[in-house]
């Protein structure tokens, strides 16, 4: 089960958050607009890569989320392409929308894969 963990109001007026959401294994900080979660409330939804890139397919199985020291701006996601038709990658219980991104014709279906990414939204 995703969890809000906290929310960061950027223009609460705006209803605008950097909203962290966890499923005990992972955490990722998401952008929402309009904002209209609760602290610990539950979080069902796809979660959406804008404009991912440098996507390319893993030798072998590997699950992150990494944010790199010299980059706090950069998120660096390994998850399984769980829907090649949607472009949907799944890290821990996390469904991650990536269809932004240039996904190479040799990456397919039950693949892992690694790419970059500036943004993270929630539905």
């Amino acid at each position: 089960m995703i969890k809000v963990k906290s929310i960061h109001w950027l223009d609460e007026d705006a209803r605008e958050a950097d909203v962290v959401l966890t499923d005990g294994e992972y955490n990722v900080v998401c952008f929402s607009h309009p904002c209209e979660f609760t602290l610990n409330g539950v979080y069902n939804e796809i979660i959406y890569c804008f404009d991912p890139f440098d996507i390319f397919k893993l030798n072998q199985a590997e699950y992150s989320m990494e944010k790199p020291n010299d980059n706090q701006e950069l998120s660096i996601l390994k998850g399984k392409l769980i829907d090649v038709t949607d472009s949907i990658i799944q890290i821990g219980e996390f469904r991650i929308d990536i269809s932004e991104g240039d996904i190479s014709q040799d990456i397919h279906e039950g693949d892992f894969v690694e790419l970059k990414v500036h943004r993270i939204d929630t539905e």
